[in-house]
C-alpha cells in the first residue's frame, strides 16, 4: 500500500510501517486519527515504531518527536533501544520530550543510561547524568555515579544529587491529544508536482481543493494544465471548481480554456465561489470593459468581494489601486488580506507603514511580510533590498527560515521587476562570474510580463 494515497478511513486496516512512511512522505497529516490508529494496536505498533525510529532516513517530514510523543504516552521497554539511539544522536542538548520519555520508563531505563554514561564518558555523559539523577531511581550505582559527578563539578553534582533525591512521585499524565489536532490534511508544501496531481482524484473534496491551491502558477502546463482544466468543468464541488479556474490564470493561449472561463464567469446561474475562481483566471484581461465590470460588479458583493480584489492586484491595473487603503482594517479576515497583497503589489509607499501591526497577527503575518516588502519606499536596487531585509526583520520581531527566505523573495521578485539581477537567490552569488548562467532575457513588448500579471510587458511593467 505504500503508493496508495490513504484515506482516513483506511488507517486502521494500514500496517504501521505503511503509515508511518506515508506520514514521512508527506501524504497524510499526523492528527488524533493518525495517533489513534497506532495507539489501537499499540502492541503490535511498537516494533515497527521502533524499527521505523532506528532506520537511516531523510524524510520530508521527520517523524522522531512524534514517535517519542506516542512513547511518552505510553511508556514501554522496548523502545528503550530508539530511545538510547535519540540521546546517543543529540547528547548535547536532548530534547526535553527525550528525557521525559526515559523518565517514564523508571527502573528499566536505569541499566542502558548506565552503560550510555560508561560509553561516553564523564565528560559527555552530563545530560545522561540528569536523565538518571530525574528517574529518582534507589539503584546504588546511581547515587555512585551522581557522587563521582559531584566530585568533578561540585555545583552540577549539589545539583543533580537534590533532583535524585526528591520524593517518587507519579508523573503527571501526558495527553498526546493536546499536541495534535483532530484533523490534519497531507502537507502539500512538501509534495512534488506529482503527488500533487494524484490528490485531484481523491475523493475528499478538502484534499483536492488544497492540492489544487497548492499548485504554483508557473507549473500550470501540460499534465498540470489539463487535470486543472478537466477539474474546472467537472469537479462536484462548486469551490474546487473555482479554484481550478483560478489557478489557470497564466494559461492565455489556450482559446478553449478561455472561452469556457469566460461562459462559467457569465453565467448567472452558475454558484459565485466558481464565478469568483473564474474571475480571477481571467484577470489578466482587465483591459477588456466586460471583465472589468465584472470585477467591480463582484467588488460591490460583500461575500465576494475578497476574490474582486483579487482580481484587481493581479491585473496590476493602477486604476483598481485606491481600493485597497480603505480595506486595510476591514472586519473581514479575507477582505483584509487582499488589501495587504494589494498595497504591497501596486508598491503603495504611503500606506506600508498601516501593513506594520500585521506582522504580529498570527493569521496575516506571512501576507503582511511579503507585501511589505513589496511595498517598503526606496529605489528599487541592491542595497534598498538588503536595507528592506533588515528593517523587516527588526520590525516583525525576528524572522524564521522560512519567512526569511519569503521576503527575500519578495526582494528578488522587486528586483527582477525593475530590470535587475536578484541577490537573493541561489543562482546570485557566483564566485566565477564565468560560469554564471545567462541572466533571462528582457521579454519582447509583446511577451508575457514577467511580473506574473498575465498582461503584455508593453502594457504592465515595460510602459
Amino acid at each position: 500500500m505504500a503508493d496508495t494515497l490513504l484515506q482516513p478511513d483506511q488507517y486502521a486496516r494500514t500496517p504501521v510501517r505503511d503509515l508511518l512512511s506515508a506520514a514521512a512522505r508527506g501524504l497524510i497529516g499526523a492528527d488524533h486519527r493518525f495517533v489513534r490508529a497506532i495507539l489501537e494496536r499499540y502492541e503490535e505498533a511498537t516494533p515497527a515504531l521502533v524499527e521505523f525510529g532506528l532506520e537511516e532516513r531523510d524524510d520530508l517530514v521527520p517523524l522522531d518527536l512524534d514517535i517519542l510523543a506516542l512513547f511518552r504516552h505510553r511508556p514501554d521497554a522496548r523502545a528503550l533501544p530508539l530511545l538510547v539511539e535519540y540521546f546517543r544522536s543529540a547528547t548535547a542538548d536532548p530534547p526535553d520530550e527525550l528525557v521525559e520519555a526515559f523518565c517514564r520508563l523508571g527502573e528499566t531505563a536505569v541499566v542502558p543510561l548506565l552503560e550510555l554514561y560508561r560509553e561516553l564518558g564523564p565528560e559527555n555523559g552530563s545530560e545522561v547524568a540528569f536523565v538518571l539523577a530525574a528517574t529518582r531511581s534507589r539503584d546504588p550505582r546511581v547515587l555512585e555515579l551522581l557522587q563521582e559527578r559531584a566530585a568533578l563539578d561540585q555545583d552540577e553534582g549539589k545539583f543533580l544529587l537534590e533532583i535524585h533525591a526528591e520524593p517518587e512521585g507519579e508523573a503527571e499524565p501526558y495527553d498526546i491529544w493536546d499536541d495534535y489536532p483532530e484533523t490534519a490534511g497531507p502537507r502539500f508544501d512538501r509534495l512534488t508536482l506529482a503527488e500533487k496531481l494524484r490528490f485531484l482524484d481523491s475523493p475528499l473534496t478538502e484534499h483536492r481543493a488544497e492540492s489544487v491551491a497548492s499548485i504554483g502558477l508557473a507549473h500550470v502546463e501540460g499534465e498540470a494544465q489539463a487535470r486543472l482544466f478537466q477539474l474546472a468543468q467537472n469537479d462536484p464541488e462548486p469551490g474546487v471548481r473555482g479554484n481550478c479556474w483560478s489557478r489557470l490564470l497564466k494559461v492565455h493561449e489556450v482559446e478553449e480554456i478561455q472561452s469556457a472561463m469566460l461562459g462559467r464567469l457569465r453565467d448567472p446561474g452558475a454558484p459565485l465561489v466558481e464565478r469568483c475562481g473564474a474571475l480571477i483566471g481571467l484577470s489578466w484581461e482587465a483591459e477588456n470593459p466586460e471583465i472589468r465590470r465584472y470585477i467591480l460588479e463582484f467588488y460591490g458583493i460583500p461575500e465576494a468581494r475578497p476574490k474582486a480584489m483579487e482580481a484587481m492586484w493581479r491585473s496590476m491595473d493602477p486604476a483598481f489601486a485606491a481600493h485597497f487603503p480603505r480595506h486595510l482594517d476591514d472586519p473581514d479576515l479575507e477582505t483584509r488580506r487582499e488589501a495587504i497583497m494589494g498595497v504591497g503589489y501596486f508598491r503603495m509607499h504611503a500606506e506600508a507603514a498601516r501593513i506594520e501591526k500585521y506582522f504580529y497577527d498570527e493569521e496575516l503575518r506571512i501576507d503582511a511580510l511579503y507585501a511589505y516588502a513589496l511595498a517598503a519606499p526606496g529605489k528599487v536596487n541592491a542595497l534598498h533590498a538588503r536595507q528592506v531585509l533588515t528593517k523587516v526583520e527588526q520590525l516583525a520581531g525576528g524572522l524564521s527560515l522560512q519567512e526569511a527566505d519569503l521576503v527575500e523573495k519578495a526582494l528578488d521578485d522587486l528586483l527582477e521587476l525593475h530590470g535587475r539581477e536578484p541577490i537573493f537567490s541561489p543562482d546570485a552569488d557566483w564566485e566565477d562570474e564565468d560560469q554564471k548562467p545567462p541572466a533571462a532575457p528582457k521579454p519582447g513588448r509583446n511577451d508575457p510580463c514577467l511580473c506574473g500579471s498575465g498582461k503584455k510587458y508593453k502594457k504592465c511593467c515595460g510602459q
